[in-house]
């Protein structure tokens, strides 16, 4: 298991849920669906984007919901935005 670099597929992943019309950093995750994109188990999912609120690119709660449609309410912070566009990650 490689927590830091999955994390960063995570992370790039909810950072194109930004788009043109996004009007706040505030985002609604939709757990199942990158789950599936990035053939990861839901809970990895959750232990990730956990590794990225304690890293300091996510604002959040921790709470694992293990329902198929589960969304993560959170907030992109400027560290995130910063490392995605350019290219660090």
């Amino acid at each position: 298991m490689k927590i830091i670099d999955d994390s960063k597929k995570v992370l790039k992943e909810i950072y194109q849920l930004l788009d043109i019309n996004s009007s706040t950093l505030n985002v609604n995750i939709p757990i199942n669906t990158i789950s599936e994109k990035l053939d990861m188990s839901l809970q990895h999912v959750n232990l990730c984007i956990h590794y990225l609120i304690e890293s300091g690119y996510l604002r959040g709660d921790y709470r694992f919901d293990t329902r198929q449609d589960a969304t993560k309410s959170i907030f992109i912070l400027p560290r995130a935005i910063y490392e995605c566009e350019n290219g660090l990650l």
